[in-house]
């Protein structure tokens, strides 16, 4: 099988912190090692009468690697821009910023329908840094649309988190 690098995601999710976010990404294959990708990432939170919002564009250049006829091993690395707003009682504070991430996975089909994939991000942004952890499956209706189902977990600047994705990809 060979993975499909153009495509168009989008994708909604919570998780254990009181908020949520969507995202829209999409990707698109220079040849068959390498890939550019992009996408707009909106999320808001409301802790303890803390109300954060953050608004993060980027883009980036990937490679792949087919393992096996059913296993790819990919990365990217890009730029990215935040802008983050905190509304608490005392006023309402923003700030901006831009950096890097780095994004190693693999994925690979286990089943007819059925993909499985696992990714690492760093991101390196405000004078600080980030990791995360994702692991998911798809469920493919033909060869280019899939309904995706994620795990996230992660530390933001000594802020453990845990969440979930739900999404839906096209193919280009």
């Amino acid at each position: 099988m060979d993975f499909n690098y153009d495509m168009l995601t989008l994708d909604a999710g919570g998780g254990d912190l009181d908020g949520n976010r969507i995202g829209i990404e999409g990707s698109f294959s220079l040849s068959n090692l390498l890939f550019v990708e992009g996408g707009y990432n909106t999320a808001k939170f409301d802790e303890s009468g803390v109300e954060l919002t953050s608004d993060i564009l980027f883009a980036g250049i990937g490679a792949r690697h087919s393992m096996t006829p059913n296993a790819d091993v990919y990365g990217s690395l890009g730029f990215l821009m935040d802008d983050t707003e905190i509304e608490t009682g005392f006023g309402t504070f923003s700030d901006d910023d831009t950096g890097i991430y780095l994004k190693p996975g693999i994925r690979g089909m286990v089943g007819g329908n059925i993909e499985l994939f696992g990714e690492y991000e760093y991101v390196d942004i405000y004078d600080d840094s980030t990791t995360s952890l994702e692991f998911g499956g798809r469920y493919y209706f033909n060869a280019t649309s899939a309904v995706t189902l994620k795990y996230i977990t992660g530390d933001n600047g000594g802020l453990d988190y845990d969440g979930f994705g739900l999404g839906l990809r096209v193919g280009l």
